[in-house]
C-alpha cells in the first residue's frame, strides 16, 4: 500500500469540516461546490498526514495508515475517550473506495474493545472508523475482561494475549481475513488475533488506522528529528 492510496469517495453528509468546523465550500470553485470530495478541509487533511507503513515483524503483513501523533492522535483520542462519534468517518474517507476494492471478498474482523468501554461510549470505534468503506464486519473476537492496554507500560502490553479470545465456534473460513484495529502500539493485540485465526484462514493481513512511532524504522525517526515536514508532532 503506497502513499497514493486515494480514490474519489461519496459526497460527504454536510458541508463543514468535521474537525475545525470551517465551511468546505467557502473557498471552493463552483465545480468543487457540486463535487465536494472530503469531510475535512484541505488544511486539516494535510495535517492528518497519511503515511502508510508496512509492518512485518508480527509474522504476517500489517499496514498502518497514520502515524499516531499530532492531529491523527488527537482525532482518535477524541473519538475514543470523548465519544465524538461524528469524527469517525474522517480518517478513512478519502481511502474508502480503494479499500473496498482491495478487500472485497475478504472477511473483515474487527479487533475487540472491552464491554465496559463499549457501554461507556455507546459505539464501537473500529466499526465506526471502518463504516465509510462499506464492507461488513465479522466480529469473531472478544475481550474476556476489562483489561485496558493503554494503561499498561509498554513492556507489559503483550499481556493483552491473555485477554482476547474467540467469540464462539468459528464458522468455516474459506476466504482471506483482514484484522482491523484503530491503534497499534506494541502490536500485541493484532498478534493475538492472528494467533487465534491463523490455523483457520487461508490468508491473514492486518490494517491499523493509526500506528505507533515505534513501528517506523529507526533511520526514519532520526531523519524526522532533523527535518520535520508534515503534521504536528506530539513529541
Amino acid at each position: 500500500m503506497r502513499a497514493s492510496l486515494t480514490s474519489r469517495p461519496p459526497t460527504p453528509p454536510d458541508a463543514y469540516c468535521l474537525w475545525c468546523g470551517c465551511s468546505l465550500t467557502r473557498e471552493s470553485s463552483l465545480a468543487d461546490m457540486f463535487f465536494t470530495t472530503d469531510v475535512l478541509c484541505q488544511r486539516c487533511r494535510q495535517r492528518l498526514a497519511l503515511r502508510p507503513q508496512r509492518i512485518v515483524r508480527l509474522g504476517f503483513p500489517v499496514t498502518g495508515l497514520y502515524m499516531y501523533q499530532g492531529l491523527a492522535r488527537d482525532m482518535v483520542l477524541r473519538l475514543k475517550e470523548r465519544g465524538d462519534e461524528a469524527l469517525a468517518p474522517a480518517p478513512l474517507w478519502p481511502l474508502a473506495h480503494r479499500l473496498a476494492r482491495m478487500y472485497r471478498g475478504w472477511m473483515i474482523v474487527p479487533m475487540p474493545s472491552s464491554r465496559q468501554a463499549e457501554e461507556r461510549r455507546g459505539f464501537d470505534p473500529v466499526a465506526e472508523l471502518w463504516a465509510p468503506v462499506g464492507l461488513p464486519l465479522t466480529p469473531l473476537l472478544i475481550k474476556t475482561d476489562d483489561y485496558v492496554q493503554k494503561d499498561q507500560p509498554l513492556a507489559r502490553r503483550g499481556d493483552i494475549a491473555g485477554h482476547i479470545a474467540l467469540a464462539g465456534p468459528l464458522p468455516a473460513i474459506d476466504r482471506p481475513v483482514l484484522l482491523v484495529d484503530d491503534i497499534m502500539t506494541s502490536g500485541a493485540t493484532m498478534a493475538r488475533g492472528a494467533a487465534l485465526l491463523r490455523d483457520h484462514a487461508p490468508r491473514l493481513a492486518g490494517l491499523a488506522v493509526a500506528y505507533s512511532r515505534l513501528e517506523v524504522p529507526a533511520w526514519w525517526r532520526r531523519a524526522e528529528r532533523l527535518f520535520w515536514w508534515g503534521g504536528d508532532d506530539d513529541g
